[in-house]
């Protein structure tokens, strides 16, 4: 791949987190930021086959193995070819004391010209309600603005999604606009 850009050449070669230890204490944190690959498939599908996780995502629970296995080959795509108008990384979120896959978050849609990116998370329903949002929402904003050294970062939501809302408020965001629906980078409609 060819980077025109520093903050092109870092989304793809420095791994979030590692810089976040530096300035929290690395024994206080209790997740792990990886690489996405086939290596946490089956953790995926765990969480990936509960129909709660999928509540405000206007998708369907994965039904079988198969479908996680898909769905992440579709990550991988994204990563090599970009996504929602831009390039695009994802990664696991992992518990750090057992290495268990809990979750995935992406940046993506990168503007070069607007210095900014779109981020998604999702995370395991076994570990809602225990801080984890914080600190992977602490790790997602020290890689997007100490090391990518972007101008801001933005995420959708749907408006019934008050847990999401308030936890990311609560972590800094702050509400720009309500839209009543909306079409991805790939033309859905939302």
């Amino acid at each position: 791949m060819i980077y025109m850009y520093d903050v092109e050449k870092k989304l793809f070669d420095v791994l979030p987190g590692t810089e976040y230890q530096e300035i929290n204490n690395p024994l206080d944190r209790k997740l792990l930021i990886t690489e996405i690959n086939k290596s946490g498939l089956e953790d995926m599908f765990e969480y990936s086959s509960q129909e709660i996780f999928y509540r405000n995502l206007n998708m369907s629970p994965h039904k079988n193995i198969k479908d996680t296995a898909n769905y992440l080959n579709e990550l991988i795509r994204r990563k090599k070819e970009g996504y929602s108008g831009g390039l695009a990384n994802y990664w696991f979120i992992r518990l750090k004391s057992s290495n268990k896959v809990i979750g995935t978050f992406g940046f993506v849609g990168f503007n070069r010209r607007e210095n900014c990116v779109e981020i998604g998370k999702g995370l395991s329903p076994s570990v809602w309600g225990k801080g984890f949002v914080y600190e992977l929402l602490g790790i997602m904003m020290t890689y997007a603005f100490n090391v990518l050294d972007l101008s801001y970062m933005f995420s959708f939501t749907q408006i019934g999604n008050v847990a999401n809302i308030k936890s990311m408020e609560r972590g800094g965001f702050k509400i720009n606009k309500f839209i009543k629906d909306y079409e991805d980078g790939i033309g859905k409609k939302k």
